[in-house]
């Protein structure tokens, strides 16, 4: 099944990548500012981006400073083909940086979504990337604009 695969170096500490994958607050600052829900296992995590819908993420995995994975369980109907795709962040520390592997898992076909939220992702790593390295991030409705979708 096709997916979507990033690697991102970024200059901070473990916890506090995790903290900004695992926590409302954390995600919040880089993904969308509209996060809500609950972040532990078992429990949804629900994300709004105003017009462009919303969407709801069961937390299925947290092992601290490792590993965050989600699979979407509801997502606005332009976007259904989120649904049932399988969200990993992955952690590993080496020498003065922490490196992120992130995939969106279980897409059913190569289409034209999955190739805007591969380039989106990009987009939205690096914005977690900047909140970690220089204390803001770019989340939604702030972020970078890749198309006029």
């Amino acid at each position: 099944m096709p997916e979507i695969n990033h690697l991102i170096g970024i200059k901070g500490s473990l916890d506090e990548v995790y903290a900004a994958l695992s926590t409302i607050e954390g995600l919040s600052q880089w993904w969308t500012a509209d996060t809500g829900g609950s972040s532990n296992v078992g429990d949804t995590i629900h994300f709004s981006f105003g017009d462009h819908g919303a969407l709801d993420m069961k937390v299925i995995a947290l092992e601290k400073n490792a590993l965050v994975r989600w699979t979407c369980t509801k997502h606005a109907a332009q976007w259904s083909e989120w649904i049932g795709t399988e969200f990993t962040f992955a952690l590993k520390e080496e020498g003065d940086q922490v490196y992120l592997r992130f995939t969106q898992a279980k897409w059913k076909d190569v289409t034209d979504t999955l190739a805007y939220c591969s380039t989106k992702w990009a987009a939205c790593l690096l914005g977690l990337k900047e909140l970690i390295e220089t204390g803001s991030g770019r989340p939604y409705p702030h972020d970078l604009q890749i198309t006029h979708r």
